[in-house]
């Protein structure tokens, strides 16, 4: 039989989350977050208890961890009324614990958005396979794709858009819709390694890297001698490439 003055422990409670795949590394690293004390949800991972207030600011000013905005607002508010300064805390912490909410890759989306983001994914996993293809659309998917991943790099021209068969052009406007108004994450980290294969795929197709070629020109028209043949249409490359995207 317990004693009276046994301390009970303290309850536990397992919960089952089922996380979609592609959301597991952003979730693992909130999870991170959390148990760093970087992230918040309803209390503090500071313990103000053990503390007076005093030792708290001191502990919290000179911890390496704090930022310096908090650092800044900490000697701030040190200087006001206590009740002001307070009420301002409380303020801002709803506005941002609402900001958090809406924000993110896990952030709360409404159930039209939630539609219209996994459309999106299960239409990139589409896209990706044809992209990976041998088939005549797939140069043009890739393109597509690349042009999301890093557009100054692999622009896209939307006339070929003209090219693809019906089904396809609906996955390129399914993803196109996702990544304009849900806009959770790049579409690379969809996929292991995503970096790493979109890459990948612009090296397969042999596509034009415009940033590579407007460093390979500049480096071409600085070997020129600016004395020789070519040196007046090697600065007016430089030239073009430097004011246009």
């Amino acid at each position: 039989m317990r004693a009276a003055d046994d301390a009970l422990p303290n309850p536990t409670v397992k919960v089952t989350l089922e996380v979609p795949e592609e959301h597991l590394p952003a979730f693992e690293q909130l999870v991170r977050d959390f148990n760093a004390g970087r992230v918040r949800a309803a209390a503090p991972a500071f313990d103000f208890t053990a503390r007076d207030y005093r030792e708290a600011a001191q502990a919290l000013v000179h911890d390496p961890e704090t930022t310096y905005a908090l650092r800044s607002r900490i000697l701030d508010d040190d200087k006001r009324d206590p009740t002001a300064a307070l009420t301002d805390a409380e303020a801002l912490h709803s506005l941002q614990a609402r900001r958090f909410a809406e924000s993110g890759p896990l952030g709360a989306l409404n159930g039209g958005d939630a539609a219209m983001e996994q459309a999106g994914i299960d239409a990139l996993k589409r896209l990706f396979q044809i992209a990976q293809g041998q088939s005549s659309q797939g140069s043009w998917i890739a393109r597509f794709l690349l042009s999301l991943y890093n557009g100054q790099r692999f622009p896209f021209d939307l006339t070929s858009l003209r090219c693809l068969d019906a089904d396809v052009f609906e996955d390129c406007m399914r993803l196109l819709r996702m990544d304009a108004r849900c806009r959770t994450q790049e579409v690379h980290t969809y996929f292991s390694n995503g970096g790493v294969q979109f890459e990948a795929l612009a090296r397969n197709w042999h596509m034009l890297d415009v940033s590579r070629l407007k460093v390979a020109a500049k480096g071409l028209a600085e070997r020129i001698d600016p004395s020789g043949p070519f040196a007046k249409e090697a600065v007016e490359l430089v030239q073009l490439l430097k004011n246009n995207r």
